[in-house]
């Protein structure tokens, strides 16, 4: 039996991308184990694709982990779905044992929370939904053949939240989604790289904070206790 050595109302986690080389499974499983939380947050794209045979014995250890939790009636498990896994909610639903979610709203403290991946902020998504999807086949499979280790990645990244404004469009566009939600706080992912801002808006002002990824080191993480939201990094 591991012993807890940090404890949160929530735990989120976004963009494991499992089945991609660049994902850290194993490392993952130990965070959990090291944590307890009464509710988990997987805030999209669990899942590189749906070639399920480049999922390494880490990766399905992890899925066990979720699902013992999860029936045990030790934490909540929620996911969030993300561009990479929402079509094949079918082939997910077993590994993880539970349905996705669009969004997911839930309080804390005083404080109302949402989650949602963002894609929907994304215009490279919305506009030309498989450009994502081959892009990062693209990426796989350079990992794969070529050897091409995970900076080449990260720089995918910078480029593709440059190039979609995302770093100012999506803290605005996730905020305003909030307010209509009476939420105060909006915590997304997809772009893979963390941020974190105060968006005002006629109420005041709407948290904003973007998860990162955990591909790549360091992998990056929120908590939300008492309402209060705490983004970190994690070796």
């Amino acid at each position: 039996m591991h012993q807890a050595v940090t404890a949160a109302d929530t735990l989120i986690v976004s963009d494991i991308h499992l089945g991609l080389p660049a994902s850290r499974p194993r490392e993952l499983l130990e965070f959990f184990e090291a944590r307890c939380s009464r509710r988990i947050i997987l805030l999209g794209d669990v899942f590189n694709d749906l070639h399920f045979r480049h999922l390494c014995r880490d990766a399905f250890r992890l899925l066990d982990y979720w699902r013992f939790m999860a029936r045990r009636g030790l934490c909540e498990l929620v996911w969030i779905k993300g561009n990479h896994d929402r079509d094949f909610e079918h082939a997910v639903r077993p590994l993880l044992g539970t349905s996705g979610f669009e969004d997911y709203c839930w309080e804390s403290g005083e404080r109302r929370f949402l989650a949602l991946h963002g894609d929907r902020f994304d215009p490279s998504c919305t506009r030309f939904r498989s450009l994502p999807i081959l892009l990062s086949d693209l990426n796989s499979w350079a990992q794969r053949r070529c050897g091409m280790d995970h900076s080449w990645t990260e720089r995918f990244d910078i480029i593709h939240e440059r190039f979609g404004r995302l770093a100012h469009r999506m803290p605005f566009a996730a905020a305003e989604l909030a307010r209509k939600l009476d939420c105060e706080a909006v915590i997304c992912g997809h772009t893979h790289r963390t941020h974190r801002r105060s968006v005002p808006n006629e109420r005041g002002m709407v948290e904003y904070l973007n998860a990162g990824a955990w591909i790549g080191r360091p992998g990056h993480f929120v908590t939300v206790t008492d309402g209060v939201a705490t983004l970190a990094a994690h070796p």
